[in-house]
């Protein structure tokens, strides 16, 4: 069970997750996920439920697509970036 101090500790953390949302909103520039793990899917579901569309996810192994968003290498992506400013 919780001890009272740990729960209150728990209620008044500041939620990073719902921050990073608000900020990728408010940036309205391109978001790309970098990663393509096994955790991608619970990723690119919460930040689609929260309204953030991405770009592209970026992998060091392997391109392709995940649920209609491109998956491009890393490397290759930062060649054909490098002067960007949406980086």
């Amino acid at each position: 069970m919780l001890s009272q101090d740990f729960l209150r500790f728990i209620q008044q953390e500041k939620n990073l997750s719902l921050e990073f949302v608000e900020r990728a909103k408010a940036c309205r520039k391109n978001v790309y996920l970098y990663g393509g793990g096994v955790h991608k899917q619970y990723v690119v579901s919460f930040l689609q439920k929260h309204g953030v569309e991405i770009s592209a996810i970026l992998d060091s192994f392997c391109q392709g697509n995940y649920e209609g968003i491109p998956i491009l290498l890393y490397d290759g992506f930062l060649l054909s970036n490098w002067d960007s400013e949406s980086l």
